[in-house]
């Protein structure tokens, strides 16, 4: 047994290395369409992460699993094998034989220790840029969410130079974060319009959903809302923080109990917390839609 086989308190740190949106058509679609003569499908809108900013990425996902040292092995997960690594060295170069390998490379890798009261863990999307930073487990449960919150703070902060968006969360179930946390180890989305809510490949510019603590990028420049609610900093690469003014509201309790029922339904009656309720309303004019990401454009603000 593993933190990625049951259920765990946590609080999770994601981050969308920048890049660009591209119309990707898959290569066996091309070879088809040339062969007979006919034109390749529409593809499919997709994020393609700049090389030398997921790089970054990386080495701070790694300084983060790398703290506090430990001589116990790091445990990993590459290609749906469960791992141990005795360095980050030897991690780092593991992730590199998968970044070298463009199937390999779709796959999650996630890198984590634990102990009986803590873990740290790291979840890294190669060919997405997708990133997460958790941190969690019987501290977090007994109350003690202060220093795992201003920890995962920092790192939202740093992570200005190499990210298009990120954003802080409370979860349940760490083994969601290899996916989408945002599907079935948040809340129903019942600003989005469905239940499938998601890291999307809008992030730079329209945001999923509200977070007491949210990074946006240069792409959300000019668009962010003011509210008393909230304090904003200014970072470098023109990125922005903005943070609610009672991180307390949203970091120092568990959310309420979720099942995949109640997802699907997003049946107004759920306790989705207040103070969500109150920034979605806030920040209802940078929140992706269903209905944009069914549209499907490269740019949806055009």
């Amino acid at each position: 047994m593993s933190v990625l086989d049951e259920a765990q308190e946590l609080l999770e740190c994601h981050l969308r290395v920048r890049g660009e949106r591209r119309i990707y058509i898959a290569p066996s679609e091309l070879e088809i369409a040339r062969r007979l003569g006919r034109q390749p499908p529409p593809g499919e809108v997709r994020w393609f992460p700049s090389s030398e900013y997921l790089r970054q990425g990386i080495e701070a996902a790694l300084d983060w699993v790398a703290t506090p040292a430990t001589s116990d092995p790091l445990r990993l997960l590459v290609l749906g094998d469960r791992q141990t690594a005795a360095s980050v060295d030897e991690v780092r170069g593991r992730i590199a034989a998968v970044a070298a390998d463009p199937h390999a490379a779709t796959f999650t890798i996630a890198v984590w220790w634990e102990s009986p009261s803590a873990f740290r863990l790291m979840s890294l999307g190669l060919s997405t840029g997708n990133i997460s930073l958790a941190e969690g487990g019987a501290d977090l449960a007994g109350g003690s969410w202060q220093t795992t919150y201003e920890a995962l703070l920092e790192q939202l902060r740093s992570a200005a130079e190499w990210a298009a968006y990120g954003f802080i969360k409370r979860g349940r179930r760490p083994k969601d974060i290899l996916y989408s946390s945002l599907t079935y180890d948040w809340l129903p989305a019942m600003h989005y319009g469905s239940y499938n809510l998601g890291n999307s490949v809008y992030e730079d510019v329209l945001a999923s959903d509200a977070f007491g603590a949210q990074l946006f990028g240069s792409g959300y420049a000019g668009r962010i809302p003011s509210d008393p609610d909230w304090t904003r900093e200014d970072l470098e690469e023109d990125a922005t923080l903005v943070l609610h003014q009672d991180p307390g509201a949203w970091y120092g309790r568990p959310l309420p109990p979720i099942t995949p029922e109640d997802c699907i339904a997003r049946d107004p009656s759920y306790p989705t917390p207040e103070v969500v309720v109150r920034a979605r309303e806030a920040f209802a004019g940078i929140l992706l839609t269903a209905d944009v990401r069914r549209k499907g454009a490269l740019d949806p603000l055009a």
